[in-house]
């Protein structure tokens, strides 16, 4: 029998159930066939109990083997109906048997496209949503049940739109892109509006969640608008402690955050985390979610201590209410870990990371999930960190897992976002910094180049991020004495930092001037941009002088 991962909230009833369904499916193989309809039920029933307990990878290899199996026996059914009836009788006698196969066939994708968004499998779900969507609406415009007059707005339509909408959102992550996830997100609403009425639950989450993607096109005015009025809609219809209120406070939260009122997104939070605390307990999941926004709220000030406790707080929870194999307690090592390798905490940062990439690749066994990538990504760095030891006796071991680390990110963030991609230049930069620094000059130089590249398509000359990697290759090309060559890519550095930071002087004066400046915080961005001006001024006319030699 295939092992049944059994997390904490999955209770001794449901795992006797997962174990009676399991055997089930096997004597009902050998009894029926796997395509018989009612093998395919409670395969589809066993998936659906291990979604419930998220038990997710398990749920996904279930209900994938109910799809396919639906489709088998429809294509069975077909070919016996044909060699039974001839290929002119055929289609009238399939009649409204297929389409009942076809409707199985489409709820049965849906169900797969549900877990694969959990698992975060975005491109696949969405796949299956648009198929799946393609072919409801093929059976609706068909009235196997009956026929609307809109079949645009039929409510079996409604999981599947809002799948796709949410699949649509979490790719445009990585590309910036959310016009289509925003049309989906309105087409729902409309449908929503339709069906349930203005003020159903469905329709006022609906309205959150459209707000959340105008807040990430950085339509903030138009997000706050309607995410206010849905909240007060939802205080006054729902009460100010129902769940989909609490929601509508926590993205009124994040939008204030986006508009720079962190300490207004930082109150409201808190107002939520208490409403949460009283209703539902200190350990409830919705109460540590709430914890976790705070504590990244916190981390965005570079209020780092508070923000460690609060993510710890958050992983004791989860550790108590799932174990630490569980996806949240798993995010939260990795989370703490992260503030610890920022406070140079190296030892304790290294037992978190390590034991949160354990867990990731138990959760996501084979596959270059992109949360196993971003935990092989920064204990790369850490690992680079614990290579600038002196008298390290493990030097040569540590250099070598560094670099077999980031090349494992880079080709897992490659397959997952592109080139473009942020993750994916993030850790294209770090491995070229890491050659650089090991003498690998050549190597090092390939991959700063891609990283310019990827920089100037993406930002633009003029952006922080391309001044700062074309000053990178500039310093690789000065080194091996290409001078004309690194005089173009110093020039694109120093255009950039001049024009962000404007046309500082190099002078004593101006230095003491600069650290005169502002809070600690602010004198060291003031220290750092005015640096990199003289720096990139300093290399470039130093490049010139002996290109003109040379």
């Amino acid at each position: 029998m295939v092992a049944i991962v059994k997390y904490e909230v999955c209770s001794a009833a449901q795992t006797a159930e997962l174990e009676r369904l399991y055997s089930k499916i096997q004597s009902l193989t050998v009894e029926l066939g796997t395509e018989h309809p009612r093998t395919l039920d409670i395969l589809d029933e066993y998936a659906q109990l291990n979604f419930d307990t998220r038990n997710l990878e398990t749920s996904a290899v279930y209900f994938r083997k109910a799809w396919e199996g639906r489709k088998r026996a429809q294509t069975s059914y077909i070919i016996e109906v044909r060699d039974s009836f001839g290929p002119a009788s055929a289609t009238g006698a399939i009649g409204n048997t297929l389409k009942v196969f076809t409707w199985s066939i489409f709820t049965s994708e849906y169900k797969l496209g549900k877990t694969l968004l959990e698992l975060q499998q975005y491109e696949e779900a969405l796949v299956l949503y648009e198929e799946a969507l393609v072919g409801v609406e093929h059976l609706v415009q068909g009235g196997v049940y009956y026929d609307p007059k809109d079949t645009r707005q039929d409510p079996r339509l409604e999981p599947i739109i809002d799948g796709l909408a949410i699949a649509l959102h979490n790719i445009g992550h990585r590309n910036k892109q959310y016009q289509k996830a925003l049309d989906m997100y309105e087409r729902l609403l409309d449908m929503n509006r339709l069906n349930f009425g203005e003020m159903d639950p469905k329709t006022l989450s609906c309205i959150n969640r459209l707000a959340f993607v105008l807040r990430d096109m950085n339509r903030l005015a138009e997000a706050e608008a309607i995410c206010v009025e849905s909240l007060g809609i939802c205080t006054t219809v729902l009460g100010k402690d129902h769940p989909t209120t609490q929601l509508s406070v926590e993205i009124v939260a994040f939008i204030r955050h986006s508009q720079g009122k962190s300490q207004e997104a930082e109150d409201m939070f808190r107002l939520a985390l208490s409403c949460n605390e009283r209703k539902l307990g200190l350990a409830h999941p919705t109460t540590l979610g709430t914890v976790v926004k705070i504590a990244m709220l916190l981390s965005d000030q570079r209020l780092y201590d508070e923000s460690e406790e609060m993510h710890r707080r958050a992983y004791a929870g989860y550790m108590d209410v799932y174990g630490d194999e569980h996806e949240l307690s798993v995010d939260q090592m990795q989370y703490i870990a992260e503030l610890l390798l920022r406070r140079e905490n190296i030892p304790e940062a290294e037992f978190f990371l390590r034991k949160a990439l354990a867990g990731r690749r138990k959760l996501y066994p084979g596959s270059l999930h992109p949360k196993t990538m971003d935990t092989v990504h920064c204990l790369a760095v850490l690992v680079q960190k614990q290579t600038k030891w002196k008298h390290d006796r493990l030097l040569n071991i540590r250099l070598q897992e560094a670099e077999q680390l980031y090349k494992e990110a880079l080709s897992g963030r490659l397959s997952a976002y592109s080139e473009q991609g942020d993750p994916y230049i993030e850790t294209a930069a770090a491995l070229a910094e890491y050659l650089f620094e090991n003498g690998r000059i050549l190597e090092a130089e390939g991959l700063w180049s891609r990283v310019l590249k990827s920089r100037r398509i993406k930002f633009g000359d003029l952006a922080k991020d391309t001044a700062d990697a074309a000053y990178a290759l500039g310093i690789i090309l000065q080194a091996q004495k290409r001078f004309y060559r690194a005089i173009e890519i110093f020039g694109i550095a120093l255009k950039a930092y001049e024009s962000l930071y404007g046309n500082k002087k190099t002078s004593k004066q101006n230095e003491l001037e600069i650290k005169d400046e502002g809070t600690d915080a602010d004198q060291e961005g003031h220290e750092t941009e005015h640096y990199m001006i003289i720096e990139a001024r300093g290399a470039y006319e130093n490049c010139l002088k002996m290109n003109a030699i040379t």
